[in-house]
C-alpha cells in the first residue's frame, strides 16, 4: 500500500502507524489486522499493544507524488491511514500526527482523506492553521443503523471541504439521506459503498447498494459502489475491472446497467 493504491477511489495511501483497536462490528474481519498477522505478526491490534511507525524515507513518498502531480498538472488523492484510524486517542501517535499535518503544509497538488470512526475528535485534532483547508477531506465509516451517529459528528464539522462516508462493509440496510448535505443544511456529499471482502465475508444484498444510489441521487450526492458479490442481483462485471475470483466480487461492478463511479465537486 502506497504509491498507485489497489483502493479503487484514491490515487495513493499513506500511512502514518499500523495498528488499532476494534470499536465497531465492522472491525469483525478486518483487512489491515489481517495484514499485521501476515506481514508483522499480528502485535499491533488492541488498545495497549505497540503501533508500528514507518521507516524515515517512507515521509518522503507525499513529497514525490505532489511533484509528479503538479508536473502533470492533476491533482491527486491520498487516503490516509487505512492501517489504522487517525484520530485513535494515544498520546504515542500525537508525534506522528503532527508530521503529517506538516506534510499537509508542504504538498499543494494532493488532496488528503482522512477516514476514521472517530469523526467527533476531528474538531480537536486538526490544527487551526488547516481547518477547512481544501486539501483535507473529511470521512467517517457506516456499516450499520448503529453507526449513524458518525454522520452526525461528522456533520458537526462546519469547515470541511468535503464530508464523505465510507459505507463498506455494508452490514444492513442504513439510510443515510437525513445526514446528506442540502441547499440548507451542511452534510455528507460523497458516499462510498460496498460490501466485505475475504473468506469470511458477511453478504450484502444489492436492494442495500440501491437505496444508498437513490438517496445520493435525490440529494445530488455524489456516489461510488467500490465492490459488490459476483452472482448478485442487478449486480454485473464493471468496464475495464477484473473479477477477483478469490473473493467472488466485482470491483467498480454495474448496478442495474450503470456503473458509479462518482467524486464530490470539490475533486
Amino acid at each position: 500500500m502506497g504509491e498507485n493504491s489497489g483502493i479503487d477511489w484514491c490515487k495513493h495511501t499513506f500511512n502514518l502507524w499500523w495498528g488499532c483497536v476494534e470499536v465497531d462490528p465492522a472491525c469483525d474481519n478486518c483487512y489491515a489486522r489481517e495484514l499485521d498477522k501476515r506481514y508483522h505478526g499480528g502485535k499491533h491490534w488492541g488498545k495497549d499493544a505497540p503501533r508500528k511507525f514507518p521507516k524515515e524515507p517512507y515521509w518522503k513518498e507525499p513529497l514525490k507524488w505532489d511533484r509528479n502531480a503538479a508536473a502533470a498538472g492533476t491533482n491527486d488523492l491520498v487516503f490516509v491511514e487505512s492501517m489504522g484510524d487517525l484520530l485513535e486517542q494515544r498520546e504515542d501517535l500525537d508525534a506522528a500526527r503532527h508530521r503529517f499535518w506538516d506534510l499537509v503544509r508542504q504538498t499543494h497538488a494532493l488532496t488528503y482523506l482522512l477516514l476514521s470512526k472517530r469523526p467527533q475528535f476531528y474538531d480537536a485534532m486538526i490544527p487551526q492553521d488547516l481547518v477547512g483547508d481544501p486539501r483535507l477531506w473529511l470521512g467517517t465509516t457506516i456499516a450499520t443503523v448503529k453507526g449513524l451517529w458518525r454522520a452526525a459528528a461528522l456533520n458537526e464539522n462546519k469547515h470541511a471541504p468535503v464530508r464523505f462516508a465510507s459505507m463498506e462493509p455494508l452490514l444492513e440496510e442504513t439510510p443515510i439521506a437525513k445526514h446528506l448535505i442540502t441547499a440548507d443544511t451542511i452534510g455528507i456529499n460523497w458516499v462510498i459503498t460496498g460490501c466485505e471482502s475475504g473468506p469470511k465475508a458477511r453478504y450484502t444484498p444489492t436492494d442495500w447498494y440501491r437505496r444508498l444510489q437513490q438517496e445520493c441521487a435525490a440529494a445530488e450526492v455524489s456516489f461510488f459502489l467500490k465492490q459488490a458479490p459476483r452472482g448478485a442481483e442487478g449486480i454485473t462485471a464493471g468496464a475495464g475491472t477484473k473479477l477477483q475470483l478469490r473473493d467472488g466480487i466485482y470491483k467498480q461492478p454495474y448496478l442495474d446497467g450503470v456503473q458509479y463511479i462518482q467524486y464530490p465537486k470539490a475533486a
